[in-house]
């Protein structure tokens, strides 16, 4: 499922595989199999790849606790 989320931000952001490699310093072949699922991209690189096509990922607690992605490591969480 991640490969098409990957997909869908990268056309909805009009680049190629080989510019959205280029921004996220991996190979078009790679996104290419993390788009088919060949392969799994690890969070950080699904964290990096969305948000060079523009897309932040957010999370919702059960107590309605909003946070960014890049607060997950903090400790005061």
């Amino acid at each position: 499922m991640i490969g098409k989320v990957i997909k869908y931000a990268r056309s909805k952001a009009n680049l190629t595989q080989e510019e959205l490699g280029k921004l996220a310093n991996i190979n078009r072949t790679t996104l290419g199999n993390y788009e088919t699922e060949f392969r799994q991209p690890t969070f950080e690189m699904i964290e990096t790849l969305l948000n060079k096509c523009g897309v932040k990922i957010y999370f919702e607690m059960k107590n309605g606790e909003k946070f960014e992605s890049k607060d997950i490591l903090r400790k005061d969480i």
